[in-house]
């Protein structure tokens, strides 16, 4: 399919179905771990791994050299500790060894629930380089770009 329907799924099924994704080599992202345990995902990858984007009216025809942030599940005993932060540099870093110049994320401006800062904060991204290109007042979503070079 082109995209998933996360929020209409249970947290088990939606963690099925990245495992999935991940052995079958359409989805990618970095964890973080303390003590042991995963307390973190980051999801992001060549845009190519995001069908869904193609149609997106703000985003220029897929390069083969941009990378996409996704979305972050930060455990709620984790969060504000920097963790998102870490994960978020991990994700450039390792985007821009896989040879990708430039990667994007699509935060909302206005989230007001942890479901809603799914695609991580806004204020995360302005504030680790990276550059508001596009806004869709209606709908929130801020179209946000950092180069990787």
């Amino acid at each position: 399919p082109k995209s998933m329907d996360w929020e209409r799924r249970t947290s088990d099924e939606n963690r099925s179905a990245a495992c999935a994704g991940i052995a079958g080599g359409t989805l990618q992202g970095w964890l973080a771990y303390r003590a042991g345990e995963v307390v973190a995902w980051c999801n992001a990858g060549p845009r190519r791994l995001y069908p869904v984007l193609a149609g997106h009216a703000a985003l220029a025809p897929d390069d083969g050299a941009t990378g996409v942030i996704a979305c972050f599940v930060v455990a709620p005993e984790a969060r504000r500790q920097g963790i998102a932060r870490a994960l978020l540099q991990a994700a450039c870093d390792g985007l821009r060894a896989q040879g990708l110049r430039r990667v994007i994320g699509r935060p909302l401006r206005h989230a007001t629930t942890a479901a809603g800062n799914h695609t991580g904060p806004l204020a995360l991204y302005l504030d680790n380089g990276f550059a508001i290109v596009h806004e869709d007042a209606a709908s929130g979503e801020v179209v946000v770009e950092r180069t990787l070079a």
